[in-house]
């Protein structure tokens, strides 16, 4: 059995397609947790009422990703779940292909002792935004394992997956045992963005695999993100909440604490590396126009 656990905040459109993709899975054998944080867009109401099979969950409105992805997670470990079952982690921004659970199962049977990810597509333009990457814990650099522009059929016929560093939690199935190995989201460090990376990476460290399967692919929004609202304020705003925002993945403190828990150099070293790095990226999609 899969649990597929989705934190919802509002943008009810896409948790609707979202589930009805799922509903459309040739595999079965799941069950879907919608866990609610404060959603103002009647979102409860809609998915109780057309969705009766679905279970919903709701929180206090300021948990963000990580608490509330640990509040669908703790209701299967608690009610439900057995040794031989899965929680996926899945966003409602993205719709998904009638045999992505069977391709996920597909590789999670071959390696039994691992997290296996998904392939992101752009749904506008179906180009690959994510396959994977090489993380340097040293120096705070990242490679994308496969060069870019690969259209995902090249993908497809040369891989039928690939190991990578880190996860994001944008479609990664997770054995039952992981969690007993390693415990829950760190909601407290990594409240929103980096939560998925710190787990994954955690897993890794206690022997899991972190692979892609390059058959299962998630459709994404990709234009329709926090960040790229945030591309659209006027500069010296749009610096200000890239460094500070919960929603943005260069919140200082965020990085500060990624480098303190998993730098393999000195992490004052590996933070200062980090920040002139993305700080110079900022400025060149300030000057380019590209802050989407």
């Amino acid at each position: 059995m899969i649990y597929i656990v989705i934190p919802v905040f509002n943008r009810l459109n896409y948790t609707v397609a979202c589930i009805e993709s799922l509903l459309l899975q040739s595999s079965r054998d799941f069950k879907i947790i919608i866990v609610d944080d404060g959603s103002t867009d009647g979102t409860i109401n809609v998915v109780q009422k057309n969705f009766p099979e679905i279970i919903v969950l709701s929180t206090t409105g300021n948990q963000w990703w990580s608490a509330t992805m640990n509040v669908g997670i703790r209701y299967a470990l608690e009610n439900e779940i057995t040794p031989d079952d899965f929680v996926l982690s899945l966003n409602n921004d993205l719709v998904v292909e009638p045999d992505y659970l069977e391709e996920l199962t597909n590789i999670a049977g071959l390696y039994p002792r691992s997290i296996v990810g998904s392939i992101s597509v752009d749904i506008s333009t179906r180009s690959v935004e994510y396959v994977g990457y090489h993380w340097n814990a040293y120096i705070a650099s990242r490679r994308t394992l496969l060069q870019k522009g690969l259209s995902l059929e090249a993908i497809q016929q040369s891989h039928d997956f690939l190991t990578t560093s880190l996860l994001p939690g944008r479609g990664i199935l997770i054995p039952f045992s992981c969690f007993k190995a390693i415990g829950l989201f760190d909601e407290v460090l990594f409240p929103h963005y980096a939560g998925d990376h710190d787990f994954t990476l955690r897993a890794k460290h206690a022997g899991y695999e972190l692979i892609i399967s390059t058959r299962a692919v998630v459709l994404s929004y990709v234009k329709d993100t926090a960040l790229a609202a945030m591309g659209k304020l006027p500069v010296s705003k749009y610096l200000k909440q890239s460094f500070t925002s919960i929603k943005s993945p260069l919140n200082i403190m965020t990085r500060y604490r990624w480098a303190k828990r998993h730098a393999a150099s000195p992490h004052l070293v590996y933070f200062t590396i980090d920040m002139l790095r993305i700080s110079k990226s900022l400025i060149m999609n300030i000057l380019k126009g590209n802050r989407g």
